[in-house]
């Protein structure tokens, strides 16, 4: 099958340790995969990921979806385009495998979807204009007096349901992995059970969850082509 997958750090195959992701287990096992997952993406660059996924057309779209407190923000003097889709975001990180690919962007890229330490204590692999004590703390009074969890997570969930709602209207079957959900919970019950092993890797897990990943992953492929 013709794979997309897309979400966030869980969801992205680790340039470090090559071959160990379940996205990539998937693809040494037959499917056809490409892997738009971004560590740090927050729900609206996911959905964006869903929008590319789309035009792709694959056979099935893996995702997940994250928490609400991240946040994205137009990086000073670069202009967002609705023309661009997936490539507005910046993709900065070499450990994501996803870094580099044709469908997504760069460092020059105008919209940085991330976790808020990003903003506020930033990589050097980032844009050089996130480097600015003056717009950390723009950042700091933003989530102080603006910004609103709650909130969040309902606009959240309108984004990424429109997203499922064009897929299937497409009639492209997908896999949503979150807590909670009938897939996937063998990498977050790991992360909760091993906290001081979630930065082994940028997926946060070992190997032995990813291949019980790959396996139950692939056994939901199988029933949704047979419906």
């Amino acid at each position: 099958m013709n794979l997309v997958v897309c979400g966030d750090s869980f969801m992205s195959a680790d340039t470090g340790r090559p071959g160990t992701h379940f996205s990539e287990l998937l693809s040494a096992s037959g499917h056809s995969v490409t892997n738009l997952a971004r560590g740090g993406m927050t729900n609206t660059g996911i959905a964006f990921q869903l929008e590319t996924a789309s035009k792709l057309q694959p056979d099935a779209v893996v995702f997940s979806s994250t928490s609400s407190d991240r946040i994205d923000v137009v990086i000073k003097n670069r202009k967002f385009n609705p023309s661009k889709g997936l490539k507005n975001f910046v993709y900065p990180y070499v450990c994501d495998s996803s870094t580099g690919s044709q469908y997504v962007g760069d460092t020059n890229s105008a919209v940085l979807s991330d976790v808020i330490n990003a903003f506020l204590f930033p990589r050097p692999d980032l844009p050089i204009e996130l480097h600015d004590a003056d717009r950390a703390n723009l950042v700091k009074q933003y989530l102080a007096l603006f910004h609103d969890t709650e909130f969040k997570e309902i606009s959240d969930s309108w984004i990424l349901g429109y997203w499922k709602y064009k897929l299937k209207e497409q009639q492209i079957p997908f896999i949503h992995l979150y807590r909670g959900a009938p897939i996937g919970q063998h990498m977050y019950d790991y992360v909760k059970q091993h906290p001081d092993k979630k930065t082994q890797s940028v997926y946060h897990t070992d190997n032995h969850t990813q291949t019980l990943m790959a396996e139950e992953i692939a056994t939901e492929l199988l029933r949704l082509k047979t419906l």
